[in-house]
């Protein structure tokens, strides 16, 4: 109860905060939507050219499905990244270029089914990130400028929590 105050407190604290200390920027910003309405969209990345998010919706036997999705900002048609009969989750936009990292996930497979991939928009071509997926699940894909890819991976064990690690890999 006593966490919940502080917390109800510090929100509005942050807002006041935020539009007095930038209240001239805030002015000059109008809002635009790039993606909305349903199925549900998170993981939103973009750079000056490309909009890439993650997409989920109910399947008729309730399970949720996710997908990468890629489309230009101007609009257009939204590409799906991971490839058919699999799930993908977005992780980012390679700063200075137009490639996605993502997670695809293969459930049907008996090795890998969770890896880390790139996907070059500009010749919507897929590759795995080279020295990252194993035989362990991967996931959370991050770049950055250094154009460097920070991953968690895990190993799955029966209904307990599983195990983590998480490593770097660097592009060549």
């Amino acid at each position: 109860m006593f966490l919940r105050r502080v917390h109800s407190f510090g929100l509005p604290l942050a807002v006041v905060v935020t539009v007095v200390l930038t209240g001239s920027v805030l002015a000059a910003v109008t809002p635009v939507l790039l993606i909305g309405g349903r199925p549900q969209q998170s993981d939103g990345y973009a750079n000056s050219t490309w909009v890439a998010w993650t997409s989920r919706a109910n399947s008729m036997n309730a399970h949720s499905v996710s997908n990468a999705f890629a489309r230009p900002i101007a609009g257009g048609t939204a590409i799906q990244l991971n490839a058919a009969n699999t799930q993908g989750f977005t992780g980012g936009l390679d700063p200075g270029t137009n490639t996605v990292i993502f997670q695809q996930v293969d459930l049907s497979a008996r090795t890998n089914p969770s890896g880390l991939y790139f996907y070059d928009l500009d010749t919507q071509m897929r590759t795995p990130v080279p020295g990252v997926n194993t035989k362990r699940w991967e996931w959370g894909p991050r770049i950055s400028a250094d154009t460097s890819c920070s991953m968690s991976t895990t190993g799955r064990t029966g209904s307990g929590a599983p195990p983590s690690s998480s490593a770097t890999a660097r592009r060549g």
